[in-house]
């Protein structure tokens, strides 16, 4: 079991190889790439940095290419990227917003379909980690706006300000290419872009057999900031890791760095075939979750360290238990959150195996969960509390159809179902004050929300954004 690691900085690209008025220099990426360096290493990773114009396009595909050909079934790789994120048209249909992310290279951008077709080429049982300290820009509009205010802010030495939300805002440059800019190059190198796209496919359509997961500085239609010393989120990753002190799974570790930050830089966590028990462990670690030796390959926890949990809980944990229901024979969604129906599923569920039936699932109720189903679950026990009678269940207040009940909610509402609605994405892990005040902010969260589910990404709040949210 090995980890790899790549940290790529840049803090300028070649001004030849974009439109000639940008001014694209950043401070702080080549100290993130360092520091990140310095953290891989110090957890026993073998380390590669590419700085500027090392960090070409093919540079930096071929490292992540020799990475995929490199690593083995248990071993780890980390690849960090600080430096401008942009946008280029989608040409393949995998974009809601009909634009493709970027990393903005030394000599081009490299579109995330480009990075997903190499991600794809790491063999099964390999993980991947990839830390993007970058914008990820996907309304125009807000950036041209955004972008202009950020300028004057920089121009006039002000500190933090406030935005329409009343939200804090970062102070700093934001690492975006502006939106004139960001036409221009995708205009010069319009066939170019298509071409590698259409080579590279879009992300949705191939499987991947390594394990993902990403931890990105801001929401798609955000922006991260640069700094003197780290950028922002590099910067309130290190204070949260506290030199190896960190003791957290990656959402942990995400949700920490995410309350040091404004509310204009809301870091996304996103995984893509990886498993429960690979999100559950400390950001970092070398050893694949399951590598004690033996055992069936299916990578479950011990039952003694499975959480106890119970209704209002949300995370990984939850989904496990969700899925665990739902391989027994319940109907319940896998979607993290611990609610009504997972409450119910679970009574129903330990009353089947002769437990005490409280919701409540501690380690009796793993333990059930991970054996074979008894012969006759209607037969009481042997030994033990006599579960709760079919007969007299706790009455439950019927719940309204939020897809029903809950009128369309758009940018610029007001009032308790937007504060409702703001509550129900807190509960998700999204970064928001519930003032009843749809603005860009509860845009920005909605829009991330909607894209995680294949939803239409357009930041309206309808019957299917409501019955997702549950």
């Amino acid at each position: 079991m090995t980890g790899y690691s790549l940290h790529i900085g840049l803090n300028d690209v070649d001004p030849n190889a974009y439109p000639p008025d940008w001014d694209a220099t950043l401070f702080g990426c080549h100290n993130d790439a360092h520091d990140m360096e310095s953290i891989a290493n110090s957890q026993g990773f073998q380390s590669t940095r590419l700085l500027d114009a090392q960090a070409s396009s093919s540079g930096v595909l071929s490292s992540i290419a020799s990475l995929a050909r490199t690593c083995g079934r248990g071993d780890i790789a980390l690849i960090t990227y600080s430096g401008h994120g942009g946008q280029v048209p989608d040409s393949n249909g995998d974009e809601d917003d009909g634009q493709d992310e970027t990393w903005v290279l030394w000599d081009r951008q490299v579109s995330d379909d480009e990075l997903h077709a190499v991600y794809r080429q790491f063999p099964a049982g390999s993980r991947i980690v990839v830390i993007s300290d970058s914008c990820h820009s996907g309304t125009v509009a807000r950036s041209v706006f955004q972008l202009a205010m950020r300028d004057a802010m920089t121009t006039s030495g002000e500190g933090q300000e406030y935005w329409s939300d009343s939200i804090q805002l970062s102070s700093g440059r934001p690492r975006a290419m502006p939106v004139g800019t960001t036409r221009r190059d995708a205009e010069d190198r319009a066939d170019l872009y298509r071409m590698v796209q259409s080579i590279a496919g879009p992300r949705r359509s191939g499987a991947m057999a390594a394990e993902l997961i990403l931890l990105a500085g801001c929401q798609d239609d955000q922006f991260s900031y640069d700094g003197s010393g780290n950028g922002a989120f590099t910067g309130a990753l290190k204070t949260v890791w506290r030199n190896g002190a960190f003791r957290g799974n990656y959402e942990a570790f995400l949700g920490e760095i995410r309350s040091r930050l404004p509310g204009d830089q809301v870091p996304n966590y996103l995984s893509v075939s990886a498993s429960a028990e690979f999100q559950e462990q400390r950001p970092f670690t070398v050893a694949p979750a399951h590598s004690g030796g033996g055992g069936t390959g299916g990578g479950q926890a011990p039952d003694s360290e499975r959480p106890t949990l119970r209704r209002g809980d949300s995370g990984h944990h939850v989904r496990y238990l969700q899925q665990k229901l739902v391989d027994s024979g319940a109907h319940v969604s896998v979607d993290g959150d611990f609610g009504a129906g997972t409450f119910s599923a679970v009574k129903d569920f330990q009353a089947s195996r002769g437990l005490v039936s409280d919701g409540v699932v501690g380690p009796a109720t793993w333990a059930a969960l991970h054996s074979e189903p008894v012969d006759d679950p209607t037969s009481p026990p042997m030994n033990g509390p006599t579960p709760e009678s079919p007969a007299s269940p706790t009455p439950v207040e019927p719940q309204p159809d939020p897809a029903q009940s809950r009128p369309t909610l758009r940018k610029g509402d007001r009032g308790e179902d937007v504060t409702y609605l703001q509550e129900r994405l807190a509960s998700r892990g999204y970064w928001l004050t519930a003032d009843g005040h749809f603005g860009a902010a509860t845009e920005s969260a909605v829009r991330s929300f909607q894209r995680s589910l294949n939803l239409t990404a357009d930041g309206v709040v309808g019957a299917m954004t409501w019955g997702a949210l549950g």
